[in-house]
């Protein structure tokens, strides 16, 4: 990941990226945390907005693979949320490793 290249195309500095990619990493790893929990309680209408929430703050940073993840998720969650635990640990595994490139970078 091109940090600076990252930044430039969406405007900002590379201080002002960094900010965000450290308030997203923090934020994502408890949303999704939370959106396990959600799942295996039934709660598929908070799970979806959760969803909905990630996937707008990957847009918004760039990430558009975790954002088509995550619109597959809220998919899945109607038609077979036995599913989604697995490719939630998935997505929490991917923002720990851009936690770990973020924390390498610096």
């Amino acid at each position: 990941m091109d940090i600076e290249k990252q930044a430039a195309q969406l405007g900002m500095d590379e201080a002002e990226y960094k900010v965000l990619l450290r308030l997203f990493v923090q934020t994502s790893v408890a949303e999704l945390s939370d959106l396990q929990d959600s799942i295996k309680a039934g709660g598929h209408e908070k799970a979806k907005h959760l969803l909905h929430s990630f996937k707008g703050a990957s847009v918004n940073l760039g990430f558009t693979e975790l954002a088509d993840q995550s619109l597959y998720l809220q998919n899945l969650v109607d038609s077979d949320p036995g599913q989604a635990p697995e490719l939630i640990r998935k997505l929490i595994r991917e923002i720990r490793d851009l936690e770990k490139y973020f924390t390498a970078s610096r």
